[in-house]
């Protein structure tokens, strides 16, 4: 079945807004074993869009449109396929009093300009919005079945899970159940590195896909076998394969859970280790600390976060020896090595990690140029160090920063010392 979508408004045109609509349809259809054949994007001119569609209807089987439904002047979705239908536009009093409802709730009054959207393709096939006011609807032109659904991303969502899914999976009849599926959530690696570890398995036997998606500095791998395209043993096969693809990522992976970020999996691991954790940051800038109080329950296990930018602030707040400072400068394996001994003993935590480098994009020397980081974890009579040596901009090495820190975290709790820290490193 060939599907395609269509992005509507002129605000994906000059770039004001991102066409994150086209990456969530895209997912939502793959877990069902369907793919996007086209993404086109066109503005709110009416001619345009009349053309977008006669041109998609004459050679797709369904077609997901996202946007114009609204109640503005340039909200022209479904006028224009009204008039391709050769239909009027009808007022459909379910959906007002949706709207009047929906709007007393607010205790806001409805404008009028919000009556528009009551008025949808004669014929056309309601699709219900629980979460916004923009009716969808469905209607058939030439060969193709298009869905209209509005731009904003929560309501198109909800939508297509909701309403197109359904009926698309009705179209597609037995070839479209759902895929048995895995996810790998790696870290320490990039995508071409995960492809060159299971480069072996391929060619794939038919009705196998291997997905990869890199969310720096995680990548993701997905594992997908179709049940209706593979001859014989599926879920044996899916087994067989399941265990390969873990025998060659290794300890790249972090977690199987599809679910769980890099973060949660080292909130969860202090957590099951009933340990709890102090930070002390200079060039990330408390982001270590940020990115686990996001986590809900972060209390539980985090106690405390300094931010000791100057060499003041490590010496009045860590206790860092002032001799170290001079000596060997605050970008420095003892200095780091301080600091995260001086973090446990003030917040008097099982364990704690320090973050020192030199972010840029100034600053660097030649021994120590930009993209120089120092962490260090310490733990009850024990601490461990490593030196990154990153590259890039100001938010990527402190990111990478942040993350290797967290991988250090990671390997002095599970004393795995296979565990990647991060994607350049000099162990010290």
């Amino acid at each position: 079945m060939r599907v395609e979508m269509i992005a509507t408004g002129e605000e994906l045109l000059d770039g004001r807004v991102a066409n994150t609509n086209a990456r969530d349809i895209a997912l939502i259809l793959g877990r069902y074993g369907l793919t996007l054949s086209r993404v086109t994007t066109v503005g709110d001119d009416p001619k345009e869009l009349a053309e977008v569609f006669q041109s998609v209807a004459g050679r797709a089987d369904a077609a997901l449109v996202t946007g114009g439904l609204g109640p503005t002047d340039d909200d022209r979705t479904a006028e224009v396929f009204a008039t391709l239908g050769g239909v009027e536009l009808t007022f459909r009093e379910g959906w007002m009093e949706k709207l009047e409802a929906y709007f007393a709730r607010l205790q806001r009054p409805m404008s009028d300009s919000n009556k528009k959207q009551a008025y949808l393709p004669e014929g056309s096939m309601l699709l219900d919005n629980p979460v916004g006011t923009a009716a969808g609807f469905s209607m058939v032109l030439g060969s193709c079945r298009f869905f209209a659904m509005p731009g904003v991303p929560r309501e198109m969502k909800t939508m297509t899970e909701d309403c197109v899914m359904p009926i698309l999976l009705d179209m597609g009849g037995e070839a479209l159940t759902l895929p048995l599926l895995h996810t790998y959530r790696c870290f320490g690696m990039g995508e071409s590195q995960a492809a060159d570890r299971l480069n072996d398995l391929y060619p794939l036997p038919t009705g196998v896909d291997i997905g990869y998606r890199a969310k720096m500095p995680e990548v993701h791998i997905s594992l997908k076998v179709f049940p209706a395209l593979v001859e014989g043993d599926a879920e044996g096969l899916f087994a067989d394969l399941t265990q390969k693809v873990r025998e060659r990522l290794g300890a790249f992976v972090f977690s199987e859970d599809p679910k769980q970020s890099f973060v949660q999996a080292v909130a969860q691991l202090l957590l099951d280790n009933n340990m709890t954790l102090a930070m002390a940051e200079s060039c990330t800038g408390g982001l270590v600390g940020s990115l686990l109080t996001e986590q809900a329950g972060s209390s539980a296990y985090f106690l405390a976060s300094a931010v000791t930018y100057s060499n003041e602030a490590k010496r009045d707040i860590l206790g860092v020896d002032e001799a170290l400072l001079a000596t060997h400068g605050a970008v420095s394996e003892p200095v780091a090595r301080a600091m995260a001994e001086g973090a446990r003993r003030v917040a008097k935590s099982s364990i704690a990690a320090s973050i020192t480098g030199v972010a840029g994009p100034g600053g660097g020397t030649p021994e120590k140029p930009v993209g120089t980081v120092h962490i260090a974890v310490a733990t009850e009579g024990e601490t461990e160090h490593c030196q990154l040596q990153l590259t890039g901009s100001r938010h990527r090495i402190r990111t990478l920063s942040a993350y290797g820190a967290l991988q250090l975290i990671r390997r002095v709790i599970t004393k795995n010392p296979d565990l990647p820290l991060t994607y350049a490193l000099r162990k010290g």
